[in-house]
């Protein structure tokens, strides 16, 4: 399984527990995720139909394809920013 990249969250990770129960909190702008709400995802094509073993996303009731390429969002991204900065934002905490 490849690595996801999330943005708009921030996903406590204890590298000490076992796979499955090691994500030990996930927080949306500041509020704890919510179980039985509903969230929309943007994804590739290629994990939206459970590649890469992300099969929750393939189980999406209302699944809609723009047919943009994520080459062309970031051949667009750069055009439009001229200049790219890479920093931490937090949105990962991992405890060790």
């Amino acid at each position: 399984m490849g690595a996801v990249q999330f943005s708009g969250m921030v996903v406590t990770y204890d590298s000490r527990k076992p796979y499955g129960s090691a994500i030990t909190k996930v927080t949306i702008d500041g509020s704890e995720l919510n179980l039985n709400q509903v969230y929309s995802v943007v994804t590739n094509d290629f994990c939206a139909v459970g590649g890469d073993g992300y099969t929750t996303f393939a189980k999406g009731t209302d699944q809609f394809n723009t047919g943009i390429l994520v080459r062309d969002c970031m051949n667009n991204a750069v055009a439009d920013t001229k200049n790219l900065e890479i920093v931490d934002d937090g949105r990962l905490v991992v405890l060790k």
